[in-house]
């Protein structure tokens, strides 16, 4: 084999793959149905939703530098630093799945969903989101109660 026998058989691999991405991003386009109330409302709501979650993760990681740092160099830990940070993993987690779940990010295990028609795919998502429902508002019904009797 030759040397340009070599480069051919790489650039057909490389073009075989790109046709592939290709065809994985058309058909991953395929799915999402766009409409106004999601692109001008709710993406944008979603959007500031994970800012917010980014924010509140490096404002917990300078805290917790800081306090680690402070107890153990000058033995003075910031009092009340974690139950900040126990405040700040609720803020969190609460707009870390609403962003993700936004961007269908969640991890899914789609090996009934590839064969079921798009009714059924979509009865199941329903089904799922009111199951996360189901379980989120609790949560944070009770986070919000924790906080009025902390300030209350």
């Amino acid at each position: 084999m030759s040397n340009g026998d070599g480069a051919k058989n790489c650039k057909n691999t490389f073009r075989i793959i790109e046709d592939r991405l290709t065809l994985l991003k058309d058909t991953s386009k395929q799915y999402v149905k766009r409409n106004w109330i999601s692109d001008k409302i709710i993406n944008p709501v979603f959007s500031i939703f994970g800012k917010i979650g980014g924010i509140v993760v490096t404002v917990m990681m300078f805290l917790t530098f800081l306090d680690v740092s402070l107890r153990y160099f000058l033995n003075k830990p910031i009092h009340g630093s974690l139950e900040l940070t126990e405040f700040m993993m609720a803020l969190l987690v609460s707009c870390s799945l609403s962003y993700t779940a936004s961007k269908k990010g969640h991890i899914r295990v789609d090996l009934v969903l590839h064969y079921a028609s798009k009714r059924v795919s979509r009865i199941i998502d329903v089904f799922t989101y009111a199951i996360s429902a189901a379980f989120y508002i609790p949560d944070m019904l009770a986070s919000l109660a924790k906080w009025e009797s902390l300030n209350g």
